[in-house]
């Protein structure tokens, strides 16, 4: 037997954010790294085809882990980085507000940007003021719904729209009734804590599939990490203290030192179908999300933001431009027309969905004339139905499980439990956890 075949062999079932962050975990630990995918590419939730992302996943400054699985696979450039906090909304009255905090000011660069926010009044930005220092202390309580936790701390309604509700949707996929305040809280308080630049949002320069999917391949293929494409897993199999994994086609694989599951909560249930190991995962729900993209014209917006709220918008909530790196947009450039929580478009048809969010775009720019045929004509809907986990799931003595049920078994994903919310930085941080053992 060779050195190589001496160390130890991870087989990792999964390809997407999680398995990429667990391989390079296994990587630096001098595992043997094994990946199956059953679909054929890499990449997982965050996915793009023909250059058209299936929605716009922001990331934020503090997301340490998924930052630390871009540096490897090089493309942490390949993103807007603003120099700090830059957040911007669109109120029905066609009224950009725009909050700016530069981080080499460090906390005082927040004050700044909420005292120079003209465009609301004085109890509005006191609001905001009192908000930041909410978000950096929580509080928040198990089994309380973000509504709840705000009510509770006496949180103005502006001030809920402007800052909190967005932040709930773009972090938690999840109108705040429903979204999990306890988890909200967490991630505010390691963004506020970490300044302006932890709350910079990353806006992605290249479609996800360069970002990650094709890089991974390329990391994998450079660091002799063995990739399955279309292996399609079944079961799992337990042998006292060996998993085996049964694949779709019939084989038995089961000469791994460690399995991993990376994968969706619904798809670890199916594979755990018989020996009760994730017994959590076939009670948890997940939420969509939808993306309506379209081609706009420069003038079509009133600001050149590569992200903007609607303020109480729905059912869109945030529209976003693909920017260069260094941030500047083209004259004509693709748009997409996001949707948290995604239920009430559920069962329309894609000509309707596109006339509602060109209409409620319409209404927030207060544009007169119609738009151009060749925006409808350009419009795609794209839809993913699990884009995260639904956190607000009753009745679970531990709705979320750790990330080792088995001495030969590991769990990896952004619905185990990491102490975040169902994001991209979860997930990465989920994978990472082999390290911290």
């Amino acid at each position: 037997m060779g050195l190589s075949e001496a160390r130890p062999l991870v087989r990792i079932v999964g390809g997407g954010v999680a398995g990429i962050a667990s391989a390079i975990a296994h990587l630096e630990l001098g595992y043997r790294v094994e990946v199956l995918e059953a679909r054929d590419r890499l990449g997982g939730r965050a996915w793009s085809k023909d250059g058209v992302d299936n929605a716009t996943h922001v990331i934020l400054g503090c997301y340490d882990a998924f930052r630390r699985v871009l540096r490897a696979l090089e493309t942490e450039g390949r993103f807007f980085v603003p120099k700090g906090l830059r957040l911007t909304w669109l109120d029905e009255d066609g009224v950009v507000h725009r909050l700016e905090a530069a981080a080499r000011f460090g906390p005082l660069g927040m004050l700044a940007g909420i005292l120079r926010l003209h465009t609301v009044p004085w109890s509005t930005r006191l609001g905001l003021l009192r908000a930041g220092r909410l978000a950096m202390r929580g509080g928040a309580t198990a089994g309380e719904d973000v509504t709840q936790w705000l009510a509770r701390e006496g949180v103005a309604p502006r001030v809920r729209s402007l800052l909190f509700e967005p932040l709930c949707r773009a972090i938690m996929n999840q109108e705040p009734e429903h979204a999990s305040a306890e988890l909200f809280a967490a991630t505010l308080r390691i963004a506020f804590t970490s300044g302006a630049r932890g709350l910079a949002m990353w806006v992605p320069a290249a479609a996800w599939q360069d970002i990650l999917g094709d890089a991974a391949a390329r990391y994998f293929n450079e660091h002799s990490v063995r990739v399955n494409l279309r292996a399609r897993a079944k079961r799992i199999e337990v042998d006292g203290s060996r998993v085996a994994l049964r694949m779709a086609d019939g084989r038995r694989l089961d000469d791994h030192d460690r399995l991993v599951l990376a994968v969706p909560w619904h798809v670890a249930a199916a594979l755990d179908a018989d020996s009760d190991l994730v017994v959590e995962a076939p009670r948890l729900r997940g939420v969509p999300m939808l993306g309506l993209h379209v081609d706009l014209d420069a003038d079509d917006l009133p600001c050149e933001d590569a992200v903007i709220a609607f303020e109480n918008g729905q059912p869109f909530h945030f529209i976003c431009r693909r920017p260069h790196p260094d941030g500047s947009l083209q004259t004509s450039v693709p748009a997409c027309l996001v949707a948290g929580a995604a239920y009430p478009l559920d069962g329309l048809r894609q000509s309707q969905i596109v006339e509602l969010g060109l209409a409620q775009l319409a209404r927030f720019t207060r544009r007169k004339r119609p738009f151009a045929e060749r925006t409808r004509r350009t419009a795609r809907v794209v839809r993913e139905s699990n884009a995260t986990l639904d956190h607000a799931c009753k009745g679970l003595e531990r709705p979320r499980p750790g990330p080792t049920l088995h001495p030969s078994l590991w769990l990896a994903g952004d619905w185990t439990d990491v102490g975040l919310p169902s994001t991209l930085e979860g997930a990465a941080r989920s994978g990472f956890v082999a390290l911290e053992r």
